[in-house]
């Protein structure tokens, strides 16, 4: 049974979800940092983990640079298990969210058997005062080979993408990297008004369910420049979260009905059919499932 099958809470461990990025400035950081404001919002402890190098830094998007507290280069020395809980007091945090972020001091970031290290130790952390979901901010970079040493914890992995031929291209060649891993995965598409038959055709290539399509939302570049994280009480990426944070068990309000299909697309746990990458649309193309037009957008 995939991760994402009968999710309950009750288990006494926290839930891990894996934001990927299938192209840059796709938006997979500011959809992280909506998750994790939006799961907080709703009593929840989380850490959000920058799993990316060389960005601008999570913290900064969750409006927390300011905040003293560890950083990844203060673990570069980091050998052999962590202490989940211990780490999590010493992250920098604000409203019930704790951030690993990367520094912006040119230091090079630790290895991938840190971070390996990072997320195992707290999602085995619950019971023992850990958070209840850890959200990593993933880079595609690092989705093959011995970087995948963590993602046995993944509960749920979102891959966004936007709808340009590039960046189908890209989300084919993320999705390939990410094949045989035991966790739900479900992509997100990014941009204005995409057409139920687009998505249509992305989930019968890569043989994933496309959890929702989010337009721009003008908020969040808006909230960015405040100091404020993304993912106010309302608009697309809000709504975005909130799907994000039904699918992996964790219903915010009413979202619990709010997501493109019911249930998703295809049963978890279903191999991905390794067609071609997705092309554009025609207009003529005939065979369309009718109950695939009324498309959900966050919008």
């Amino acid at each position: 049974m995939a991760h994402g099958e009968g999710m309950e809470l009750g288990d006494g461990r926290p839930r891990v979800v894996a934001v990927v990025g299938a192209s840059g400035g796709c938006g997979a950081s500011t959809l992280t940092a909506a998750v994790c404001r939006a799961a907080a919002r709703e009593g929840r402890t989380v850490v959000a983990v920058d799993g990316q190098p060389g960005g601008a830094g999570l913290d900064v998007v969750l409006g927390l640079d300011h905040v003293a507290g560890v950083r990844w280069p203060d673990l570069a020395r980091l050998r052999g298990a962590v202490d989940g809980p211990d780490l999590m007091l010493r992250l920098p945090c604000s409203d019930g969210v704790a951030v690993l972020a990367h520094a912006r001091d040119g230091m090079p970031p630790p290895g991938p058997e840190v971070l390996a290290a990072v997320v195992v130790g707290l999602a085995a952390a619950r019971r023992d005062g850990g958070p209840d979901l850890v959200v990593v901010d993933a880079s595609r970079e690092r989705t093959m080979g011995s970087d995948l040493a963590w993602w046995p914890c993944v509960d749920l992995v979102v891959v966004v993408a936007g709808t340009g031929v590039l960046e189908l291209a890209a989300l084919s060649s993320v999705v390939a990297a990410l094949d045989g891993l035991d966790a739900d995965i479900v992509l997100v598409l990014r941009g204005p008004r995409v057409p139920g038959r687009l998505c249509d055709d992305v989930e019968d290539s890569l043989g994933l369910p496309v959890l929702l399509t989010v337009a721009n939302d003008p908020k969040v570049a808006r909230d960015l420049g405040r100091g404020v994280a993304p993912g106010s009480a309302s608009g697309p990426m809000a709504r975005a979260a909130a799907a994000v944070l039904t699918a992996v068990g964790m219903p915010v309000g009413r979202s619990a009905t709010t997501s493109r299909d019911a249930p998703l697309g295809i049963p978890p746990g279903t191999p991905p059919d390794r067609s071609p990458v997705v092309g554009r649309a025609t207009e003529d193309e005939t065979g369309r499932r009718a109950d695939r037009r009324a498309l959900w957008r966050a919008s």
